[in-house]
C-alpha cells in the first residue's frame, strides 16, 4: 500500500471562469445576505449584517461578525479540502497544475465520459493516460431507465520531472456537467504489502429521529469511506515506516491500499486521514500494520 500527502497546488490555467459573484468593495454598503466574492483569496463570502469597508477575510469572527466564509470559489473548489465541493463547468474541464518533482496523482468525486492527464515538460506532452469514467449498463433497462454511473475516484503514478506541468481534462460531452471534487498530487510513500483481509466500509451522516409517538423519519445525508486493512512489510524497516507514519499524523493523506496492477477497486481508494495506526512486530522477518482511514466528505 501506499500513502501520498498532498502538496500545495500551483493552479497554472483554467478554463472555469471565476465569475461566482461581484468582487467585494470596500465602497460598497452590503445588505445581510449578499454573497461576494474576493478574487485574491478565490473565496466566497455571504454578509451576515449591513456592512461597509469591513474586509470579509478579516471579520469573520467575533461577537459581531459581519461576514461567514461561504467556502472557495467554483474554480478552486477542486483544490480545497473537501471532496463535495466540486468545480464543475459544462462540457469540458480544462485544468493545468504544477507536478514538479511528485509521483503521484489522485482525483475524486469526478463526473464526466473520460478523464485525460498529460504530463508536459516546456508544453510538450511527455506521458498521458486516459480512462472512461462513464461505467457501462449491461441491460436495456438499465441504459434507458437508469441514472449513469461514473468512476468517481482515480489513482495513478506518474513519472517524476523537476519543473513538470500536469494538464487534467475532464469530458462530459456536449450539454453535459463536468466535475472534480479533490485533486491531490505528491510523492509516495511504499508502507507494505496490503493483505487480502480489508474491509471497505462506510461511515453514513443520515439520520433517523423517532418521536415520543414512534414517529420515524429520515434525513438522508452523506456518506465517507471507512477503510479497514493490513499491510507486512520487513521487520528490518521498521525505523523508516515509523518516520512515515509520523509524516501523516493529523494531515489529510491519499490510501491507496492496493497494488500496482491487478484489481483497482476505487472502494480502496481513500482521501482521508488515519483514525488508528498499529505496527506490530511478531518476529524478525516479517510484520504488519493494522490501518483504519476515514475519508473526509
Amino acid at each position: 500500500m501506499k500513502v501520498v500527502i498532498p502538496r500545495d497546488i500551483t493552479l497554472i490555467s483554467t478554463n472555469v471562469p471565476e465569475t461566482d459573484a461581484e468582487e467585494w468593495s470596500a465602497a460598497t454598503t452590503y445588505p445581510a445576505g449578499r454573497t461576494v466574492m474576493v478574487a485574491a483569496g478565490h473565496r466566497l463570502y455571504l454578509s451576515l449584517r449591513e456592512t461597509t469597508g469591513e474586509a470579509p477575510a478579516s471579520h469573520l469572527l467575533g461577537t459581531d461578525p459581519a461576514w461567514s466564509d461561504r467556502g472557495a470559489t467554483n474554480a478552486h473548489k477542486m483544490f480545497d479540502e473537501y471532496v463535495n465541493t466540486v468545480t464543475s463547468v459544462v462540457g469540458l474541464l480544462d485544468v493545468t497544475i504544477s507536478a514538479s518533482r511528485c509521483d503521484s496523482v489522485g482525483l475524486f468525486g469526478c463526473r464526466g465520459k473520460t478523464l485525460t492527464l498529460d504530463l508536459l515538460m516546456g508544453g510538450v506532452v511527455i506521458w498521458t493516460k486516459t480512462w472512461t469514467l462513464l461505467k457501462p449498463s449491461y441491460t436495456y433497462t438499465e441504459y434507458c431507465f437508469t441514472p449513469p454511473e461514473f468512476v468517481r475516484d482515480v489513482f495513478t503514478s506518474i513519472p517524476v520531472r523537476g519543473g513538470s506541468q500536469l494538464r487534467i481534462r475532464i469530458d462530459a460531452g456536449e450539454g453535459g456537467t463536468a466535475q472534480c471534487g479533490v485533486v491531490a498530487i505528491g510523492m509516495a510513500a511504499y508502507l507494505g504489502e496490503t493483505t487480502w483481509d480489508v474491509s471497505p466500509s462506510r461511515i453514513s451522516y443520515s439520520k433517523v429521529t423517532t418521536n415520543d409517538f414512534g414517529h420515524t423519519s429520515l434525513s438522508k445525508g452523506k456518506t465517507a469511506k471507512y477503510l479497514k486493512f493490513k499491510a507486512t512489510f520487513d521487520t528490518e524497516k521498521i525505523d523508516h515506516i515509523q518516520k512515515r507514519l509520523d509524516d501523516i499524523d493529523g494531515l489529510a493523506c491519499l490510501f491507496v491500499a492496493y497494488g500496482e496492477t491487478g484489481f483497482q477497486p476505487e472502494s480502496l481508494l481513500v482521501y482521508g486521514f488515519a483514525t488508528e495506526v498499529d505496527p506490530n512486530l511478531p518476529n524478525g522477518q516479517k510484520s504488519t500494520i493494522s490501518f483504519e482511514v476515514q475519508g473526509l466528505i
